[in-house]
């Protein structure tokens, strides 16, 4: 018959797969991040889990960094960090484009998830491939109306952040401002390294026609505008459904 010491022994070789089961860890510095009320990681092991509650990081000691130890992962870990229920999400294409430390499962233009092994140690910065925020810069945005054919009295932007595809859909009309006879323009802070896709829109409700080949490269595969942020940029005056300035005179080839 076993002496109790043996017993005790057989009972945690039993249990060792359950309390001695390796776990990923993940940490997270929130200082580049929006305001939020709770962060988690996500990926394909969860189905891109994301309600409240779910693999959510906490930050203990209140110095900003955040973590979270999870149990079971195998092989190479590909995750992202989100808030609030997707309120807002890490969009870290364009890191694949400049240095990092990041390790990407990405197609180079509408997602690049983070890696880590499972039984890991990640150390992160939400938003960021370095210890470093993106910086912000400052894009003016102008257009000469000259050439539109209907009378108007106001013209707005919209704005999506991504490269041919929008992660965070089409932003909300942004009124323009008129400074001078026929031009509207406007400024916007956006985020360095970001590729903004873009169009200016009438109060008609008419998009500024651009299909791809028609003229220029100031437009997506999409016909839309575009530009990577590299710094305060003010972009030149642009005639309404062209890449270029409007030209003085007749324009009607009539």
């Amino acid at each position: 018959m076993m002496n109790r010491l043996t017993q005790i022994f057989a009972l945690l070789c039993c249990l060792s797969p359950v309390w001695m089961q390796a776990q990923t860890t993940f940490y997270v510095n929130m200082e580049c991040a929006p305001s939020f009320d709770e962060v988690f990681v996500t990926g394909p092991w969860c189905g891109w889990c994301g309600n409240y509650g779910d693999n959510a990081l906490y930050d203990e000691d209140g110095d900003g960094i955040y973590s979270v130890a999870i149990d079971g992962l195998e092989g190479l870990v590909e995750y992202k960090y989100a808030i609030d229920g997707f309120a807002n999400q890490e969009w870290l294409v364009d890191n694949v484009y400049t240095e990092g430390d990041c390790d990407f499962a990405t197609d180079e233009y509408s997602y690049a998830n983070r890696i880590v092994e499972a039984n890991d140690t990640a150390f992160d910065t939400y938003g960021s491939c370095d210890s470093e925020c993106d910086e912000s810069a400052t894009i003016t945005f102008q257009v000469n109306m000259s050439n539109y054919a209907e009378s108007i009295d106001q013209v707005n932007l919209i704005v999506a952040e991504g490269i041919y595809s929008y992660p965070f859909g089409w932003g909300e009309e942004i009124p323009m401002t008129q400074t001078d006879e026929d031009v509207f323009a406007i400024e916007i802070e956006a985020l360095s390294g970001y590729h903004l896709n873009y169009s200016f829109v009438s109060d008609l409700g008419h998009e500024a026609d651009f299909l791809p080949g028609i003229e220029g490269n100031c437009y997506d595969v999409n016909g839309n505008r575009t530009i990577t942020v590299l710094g305060d940029t003010i972009l030149p005056v642009v005639c309404w459904g062209s890449c270029s300035a409007c030209q003085p005179g007749c324009t009607d080839p009539l």
